[in-house]
């Protein structure tokens, strides 16, 4: 890319071991982060685990890397595709085998990292050339390289996980004064768009790190310094203009502020999204779930879920949508010290309950029928497993040493998680 595109772009995007009994059932798919385009967190073809199960979830087997794992494993065709960050190289894993299958190496990037399968490729951050950051796509059965793309001139790195709808890989590049979202066809790495950097006026925009989501012809991305403001900026995905932008946290009139991590999800017209809102820096300040309008950026409703205290955690990352429900997860510390799930009603952003937890909650929740699957640090195994009815706890994972923030991954009757830093394992019911 060229300063000339760049320049173009900016005039465009700123107007406006141990086996179960039987061996898992048909591979199924958890393609991208939070599952589809929109990263609900909902897992729709899983029939195997649920809740009358999953306290019989058992080791089936474990996906070794030599080195340290820090994305989530994506799963598509029958393989598994593991990204370990330690021994900078991507590997494909057959599924029922568990056998090795091909290694990528230039994968090991000083930013956020993620995996996005679709049709016949494996899109994974990586370097290009001599030591540039970039993108690159895949053969999804032999890792061969089928193109790489990468904003040399500007020295940006891959700021978000990639994602992808249609024909179109979506993904943040950051630099230190202002990030790019980029958009790139998926079957030749041609560039089609770029929304952000900083406008001829000098007005920066810094985007959320989350994988960017995509839905109803939009792409929804956190954002900040625009206008000014912290919030949700929405991307015409055809064009790459600004569609609109919406302030979170109330208005520099009251004092408050949100913030623009971009912890969102979107489905079926609606953003979903987590973030906190306080009045000073170094004050306790509350996490609130907000709805929008997909069309308009208008707030259908805007629900605190606690208050939390000073110098702690906020929300762990997007909340996850199933059968008109939002689960959010909050790490350490609420107002009583506590960790905590919470349901609320999508339609109303009323509070079903709270599942407050001793331990720390660090992820974000996947959900497959009546079962959320979250990360939880320090609470004997990596994953904990809740009935997504009650709240209640159903069951731990036994082992231990994720690096991770990343949620679970669930389909085809297998639960995917980090463990003991080098290696995905991977679990099945025994009555399976």
């Amino acid at each position: 890319m060229n300063g000339q595109t760049v320049l173009s772009s900016f005039a465009v995007v700123f107007t406006l071991g141990i086996l179960p009994v039987n061996p898992p059932q048909a591979a199924e798919s958890w393609p991208q982060i939070g599952y589809n385009a929109g990263h609900s967190g909902f897992n729709p073809q899983e029939t195997v685990v649920d809740s009358g199960n999953v306290a019989g979830l058992t080791l089936f087997t474990t996906l070794p890397t030599p080195g340290e794992v820090a994305d989530p494993a994506m799963v598509a065709n029958g393989y598994a595709y593991v990204n370990s960050i330690g021994s900078n190289a991507l590997y494909a894993f057959d599924v029922a085998s568990s056998q090795q299958l091909w290694s990528f190496t230039g994968t090991n990037l000083d930013s956020p990292r993620g995996i996005a399968v679709a049709g016949n490729e494996v899109f994974v951050t990586c370097v290009v050339g001599s030591q540039v950051p970039g993108l690159c796509a895949l053969n999804y059965k032999t890792g061969k390289l089928i193109w790489n793309w990468s904003n040399a001139p500007s020295n940006s790195l891959p700021g978000s996980p990639p994602a992808v709808s249609g024909d179109v890989v979506y993904f943040v590049e950051s630099q230190p004064y202002g990030d790019w979202l980029t958009a790139l066809d998926t079957k030749t790495g041609a560039q089609l768009w770029q929304y952000g950097y900083c406008n001829p006026e000098g007005i920066c925009v810094h985007l959320g790190q989350n994988a960017p989501a995509i839905d109803g012809g939009m792409v929804f991305v956190g954002c900040s310094t625009l206008s000014p403001g912290e919030g949700v900026c929405a991307i015409d995905a055809a064009t790459g203009a600004l569609a609109w932008f919406t302030q979170l946290g109330g208005t520099s009139a009251d004092g408050q502020w949100g913030d623009g991590s971009g912890n969102l999800i979107a489905s079926k017209g609606v953003v979903y999204a987590n973030y906190i809102t306080s009045t000073c820096y170094g004050c306790d300040y509350t996490v609130n779930v907000v709805a929008l309008n997909e069309e308009t950026g208008t707030a259908l409703w805007d629900t605190p879920i606690t208050k939390v205290l000073n110098n702690t955690y906020g929300p762990v990352g997007p909340p996850a949508l199933n059968s008109g429900h939002l689960y959010a997860a909050l790490a350490c510390c609420d107002a009583k010290n506590d960790s905590g799930l919470v349901k609320l009603n999508a339609t109303s952003g009323k509070i079903a309950w709270h599942a407050e937890t001793s331990y720390w909650l660090s992820s974000s929740p996947s959900l497959v029928n009546d079962v959320v699957f979250l990360e939880c640090a320090g609470h004997g195994g990596t994953i904990c497993a809740f009935d997504a009815s009650t709240g209640t706890d159903l069951w731990d994972s036994p082992d231990s040493g994720s690096s991770s923030s990343d949620p679970p991954v669930v389909t085809g009757g297998m639960v995917y998680e980090i463990c003991n830093y080098n290696n995905v394992c991977v679990y099945s019911p025994q009555s399976q």
